[in-house]
């Protein structure tokens, strides 16, 4: 679908749209050798902290094999044994869509059955604009938002594109707003604090009192522009 699409002609026109968004973008990097990028390397990145963010909690995360039975044992007066050889494919999940951001690392070659790729591997992050501006940017370079994403995803592109690869972070509206507000806060502060502290302590005034001395010339919607 995406080879179909001149992705350029396509960025220059809906930049040109007001209130356009993208509201869910999924970007894949592929090894059809499956020598750089490997459904047990997810789980030794994942290990190492590859996948973590740099603040908060580590993410959720599941493996999944898939394949068929197959006799391991047979002798004569004794039930057959089953092995299950994961000849469909494995897959590493991490993150979740709850919270916006997801990837998965999955053998496509086994999935998919491919005869001329049966080692193909693919890593695929899913970005959903939950608390997020996913810029149309990334229709056109995205590579930077893939690499991005997890640490991990940019090791692996560095590799198999041979070059350093300048990774770009789409973050949340909750930790810029807080960032922002925090900041606001202490600036005024150390602005207006002695004032309200001289209204409060020497003239006795309630907090309402004071908030209404300060903002009874306000309307509801004069706020900070960093906080719009």
């Amino acid at each position: 679908g995406c080879a179909a699409l001149d992705m350029q002609a396509l960025h220059s026109v809906i930049s040109n749209m007001p209130s356009v968004r993208i509201t869910r973008v999924d970007l894949a990097l592929d090894d059809y050798s499956g020598e750089v990028i490997s459904y047990q390397g997810a789980i030794d990145g994942a290990q190492a902290g590859e996948f973590h963010p740099e603040r908060g909690r580590a993410p959720a995360w599941m493996k999944i094999e898939s394949g068929e039975f197959v006799i391991s044992e047979i002798a004569k007066g004794i039930v057959k044994r089953f092995g299950m050889a994961p000849t469909k494919g494995c897959s590493f999940y991490v993150g979740s869509r709850i919270n916006g951001k997801c990837a998965r690392v999955y053998e496509k070659g086994k999935q998919m059955q491919s005869a001329e790729n049966p080692n193909w591997v693919r890593a695929e992050g899913e970005l959903h604009n939950k608390d997020r501006i996913i810029p149309l940017d990334v229709l056109i370079n995205p590579d930077p938002y893939f690499a991005g994403m997890y640490p991990q995803f940019a090791k692996w592109l560095d590799a198999i594109k041979q070059s350093e690869s300048v990774p770009v972070r789409v973050t949340t509206f909750k930790n810029k707003f807080k960032t922002s507000r925090d900041n606001a806060v202490f600036h005024m502060s150390r602005m207006a604090g002695r004032l309200v502290n001289w209204l409060a302590s020497v003239e006795g005034l309630a907090p309402e009192t004071i908030v209404h001395q300060l903002t009874a010339h306000l309307k509801e919607d004069d706020i900070p522009a960093r906080l719009r």
